[in-house]
């Protein structure tokens, strides 16, 4: 059933490209719809952090991608969910870095739920829009949907990650 709606995802990505008008085909990507893995962040605030609001993680990524990422919380606000009062919903940045020059950039958007506990877990759900890259990963579409829980009270969060990303056929 996942390599069905993976299969999809690619699918859809790649039509995408050429319904919004891509000047390049879509037979032109080579997409790998099998990426999955593991993740831990901890909060990286501090002068180094461009947040507005003050978020930012770095983290690992384990499974088929093996690296380093940095994410920068651009807004946070209430869903407005009437029925949940813990629920939030996010936007950001993320920069994946994955060795020797490899990188790809996203534009992240989720929700969370806000544990009023602060050592109790919030869980959250991110997806990860590609918007290029560089290395091997340069003109990069796709995304990146990580589902996880973040302990406030200690800044750390941990989780799993599936990916569809496809990269340009002439990428050496």
């Amino acid at each position: 059933m996942t390599r069905k709606i993976s299969f999809l995802m690619s699918f859809l990505i790649v039509f995408a490209l050429v319904a919004l008008g891509s000047p390049v085909a879509a037979d032109s990507y080579k997409c790998n719809d099998s990426v999955a893995g593991s993740f831990t962040s901890t909060l990286a605030g501090g002068l180094t952090c461009a947040s507005p609001i003050g978020v930012c993680t770095t983290g690992l990524l384990t499974g088929d991608l093996e690296g380093t990422y940095d994410f920068t919380m651009l807004t946070l606000s209430p869903s407005g969910n009437p029925n949940d009062p813990t629920e939030f919903l996010y936007t950001g940045s993320s920069v994946v870095d994955l060795g020797n020059g490899n990188r790809i950039f996203g534009n992240d958007s989720g929700v969370m739920h806000i544990n009023p506990n602060p050592a109790g877990p919030s869980p959250f759900t991110t997806t990860v829009a590609f918007r290029g890259g560089e290395g091997t990963y340069e003109g990069v579409v796709g995304r990146i949907v990580a589902t996880g829980v973040l302990i406030f009270a200690t800044g750390n969060a941990e989780g799993d990650y599936s990916a569809v990303i496809c990269t340009r056929k002439d990428n050496k």
